[in-house]
């Protein structure tokens, strides 16, 4: 028994932005798409994210500790 939602279709405006900035259509997007409002969220938030240019000092000392200590 599979559990897995089948992929919904996009609309091409859509599939066509996705392309330009990705470089292809990620398969959470076709699955999400099911419901719009979670898939643009989803998207927004992505691109929010992909904004940021710097670490928090305190998180990145944080990952310099993580990084000496695995060795």
């Amino acid at each position: 028994m599979t559990l897995r939602l089948p992929k919904a279709e996009l609309p091409a405006e859509l599939k066509e932005n996705m392309i330009k900035q990705l470089g292809a259509v990620p398969e959470n997007g076709e699955v999400l798409w099911h419901s719009p409002r979670v898939t643009q969220d989803n998207l927004e938030f992505g691109a929010r994210v992909g904004e940021w240019d710097a670490v928090d000092p305190v998180l990145k000392s944080f990952a310099h500790m993580a990084a000496i200590r695995s060795f």
